[in-house]
């Protein structure tokens, strides 16, 4: 039985992940979709932890990863499936526990499920994708080309600039740096260029960043090269976020956006929506209200007829599959539903 069969238009499932948990990441599948996030009895807790689980007409049970690991995000490349994590490794100075992410190293492995998509394994030995020297920490999926090729939004924790990495099967090198105090990049393709939006770091600036390459033949997005993307600073767009990462995906013409429509530093009403232009600034149009209580660090995936969305709340994790005719039919309705 395949993912429309099981489910319908809209739905959704919240499972308890921790008392504390956070940031998680999703990617579909033949039968529902793969969530990751990290939990632990608080944040940066020497019990910090990532945890894995397979969703199909049911949560599943859960894959620990390890402790002092966190910040993990899915996707899939071609055939296979991919989990990246970060790993305290406290070499640096400590003054907080906070500046423990200032010195991760970066990890990824293959997973894969059983036959009937109920348990994750791990497949063969975890490969290091940064030292802790160099500051990388993951929030946002990639995007991944037709062929395979991936584009890895990363930023650096230290000098908290956005960094791109590009590569396929566990091999990358960083094509593009760019920002200043702006953190969390989320990236995706419009108009034959690689457009990022980022949040800037603290809790006192109100707008999204919008960053974008210039026009590049589709051949330059299939490589790797070491020479570095020429990327444009666009500036503040209409986009309230603070305190919280954003996300942003592509389905069919549509660029759709999750994020916490909110102007104050509290992580609540997480909101679904498409993004527009006024002129030449990014805005958003809000579709739908998911959550007005308290929710954070959302996660997006699309794999073309159906938006797979997760978000962390008060008490776990939630996740939704929207089917693309109820987008349809949303974006066609002037009530914003909740």
């Amino acid at each position: 039985m395949w993912l429309r069969d099981l489910f319908p238009l809209d739905t959704m499932y919240k499972f308890n992940a921790g008392k504390f948990n956070h940031c998680p990441s999703v990617v579909g599948h033949k039968k529902g979709a793969f969530v990751t996030w990290y939990a632990g009895s608080g944040e940066c807790k020497d019990d910090q932890s990532v945890y894995i689980v397979s969703i199909t007409d049911r949560v599943n049970e859960y894959l620990q990863i390890g402790n002092k690991t966190g910040n993990p995000i899915i996707w899939k490349e071609l055939d296979q499936y991919y989990l990246l994590w970060s790993k305290f490794e406290d070499n640096g100075q400590i003054k907080s526990p906070a500046d423990r992410w200032k010195y991760c190293s970066l990890w990824t492995q293959k997973i894969s499920s059983t036959s009937k998509w109920s348990k994750i394994k791990l497949i063969g030995d975890p490969v290091r994708l940064s030292d802790s020297h160099q500051h990388l920490l993951a929030r946002c999926n990639p995007i991944v080309t037709e062929a395979g090729f991936v584009y890895l939004p990363l930023y650096d924790e230290y000098t908290q600039e956005c960094v791109i990495y590009a590569g396929k099967q566990m091999e990358f090198v960083e094509i593009g740096r760019f920002g200043n105090r702006e953190i969390q990049p989320t990236i995706w393709f419009e108009n034959n260029a690689l457009h990022a939006l980022c949040r800037n770091f603290g809790n006192w600036s109100h707008w999204s960043q919008h960053y974008s390459t210039k026009d590049m033949a589709p051949v330059a997005w299939g490589s790797i090269t070491n020479n570095k993307l020429p990327i444009v600073r666009h500036g503040s767009t209409r986009i309230f976020n603070i305190n919280s990462s954003l996300h942003v995906v592509t389905l069919g013409d549509d660029v759709w956006i999750l994020w916490n429509d909110v102007r104050n530093h509290i992580r609540s009403k997480m909101t679904l929506g498409l993004i527009t232009k006024l002129g030449d600034m990014l805005c958003p149009r809000t579709i739908e209200i998911l959550q007005i209580g308290k929710s954070s660090y959302p996660s997006m995936y699309t794999d073309g007829n159906r938006l797979h969305i997760t978000y962390s709340v008060q008490d776990g994790v939630v996740y939704h599959v929207k089917n693309r005719r109820y987008l349809e039919r949303c974006k066609r309705c002037k009530r914003v539903s909740i």
